[in-house]
């Protein structure tokens, strides 16, 4: 094993285990990206199982020191806020409530550019950064459109939102809000690691 590989041990809350070997930047992004609270580097150093979606992960906590951490962070994106740019946005995600139950559906921009540009343009004036979330390398904006902003969106969609998802086209004519995220690039910027979920 290299002095840059950290060897690092991974259960999930179904009751399976397994071991990688991690480069020590693949374990920086980790921890930005893990479901610690900041400063998430120093909390990372006081958890022995640090949570990230289903599993668990554990490493010796001393092969990775914060000075090092911090040289990598630096190099990616921050948490500083961004102007909402419509160009660099390729998905957007619609949560709504449906008989008590909460459903997401999402689309790709570019799939339908003329649904992705109307929505975009009656969510601007809610909008709001929440920040850059490291899981998807994306910046993630948010918006919440009432009922007014609905009607319009519902009758400039010409038939698209069934085409998303039919129950989201069926239920928009009663929904009192609807929640809508965007997630944008940061420039060229890619992880430095492929997550599973998104191969």
């Amino acid at each position: 094993m290299s002095s840059n590989s950290i060897h690092v041990q991974v259960k999930s809350l179904l009751g399976a285990h397994w071991e990688e070997d991690w480069s020590k930047e693949k374990l920086a992004y980790f921890i930005l990206m893990s479901d610690l609270a900041e400063p998430n580097y120093r909390e990372s150093q006081k958890t022995e199982w640090v949570p990230f979606d289903s599993n668990l992960y554990k490493w010796n906590k001393d092969l990775l020191t914060e000075e090092e951490f911090n040289a990598f962070a630096a190099k990616w994106p921050g948490q500083r806020p961004v102007p909402f740019d419509p160009a660099s946005c390729d998905h957007v995600q619609f949560v709504f409530e449906v008989n008590q139950k909460r459903i997401g559906v999402g689309f790709d921009p570019q799939q339908n550019p003329r649904l992705f540009d109307l929505i975009a343009e009656l969510a601007r004036p809610a909008i709001h950064y929440e920040g850059f979330r490291y899981a998807f390398g994306r910046h993630v904006f948010h918006s919440e459109l009432g009922r007014e902003s609905i009607t319009a969106f519902a009758k400039g969609s010409s038939g698209s939102l069934r085409q998303i998802s039919p129950v989201l086209g069926k239920a928009v004519a009663r929904l009192k809000s609807l929640d809508v995220r965007f997630t944008c690039r940061e420039g060229s910027f890619e992880p430095p690691f492929q997550l599973w979920f998104e191969a």
